[in-house]
């Protein structure tokens, strides 16, 4: 990892059991996001030169031009939030 946050931010997603590649590849994060379209990748969490200095983690979806800008553990918690499976279970009578 290139920075402290990004680290951060990688060993909580994994402790949140969430798959997580660093990907530390010199290229636009738009060409990453396009990549992760095709992909059908969900959710790209992003910890760039700004969110480290910021200690922030930006998530970008593909699709939508809009970025959830938030601390670290908010960020891992709201993505591990929205990660888990539905509830299957028939809870009413």
């Amino acid at each position: 990892m290139r920075t402290a946050t990004g680290k951060e931010v990688h060993t909580a997603l994994e402790a949140a059991c969430i798959r997580v590649e660093p990907d530390l590849r010199n290229e636009e994060i738009g060409s990453k996001v396009r990549e992760l379209t095709v992909a059908r990748i969900l959710a790209l969490p992003v910890v760039s030169r700004r969110e480290a200095e910021r200690r922030q983690v930006a998530v970008r979806r593909p699709g939508d031009s809009a970025r959830l800008v938030l601390a670290p553990g908010g960020g891992v918690s709201a993505l591990a939030t929205e990660a888990q499976p539905p509830n299957t279970t028939n809870t009413t009578n």
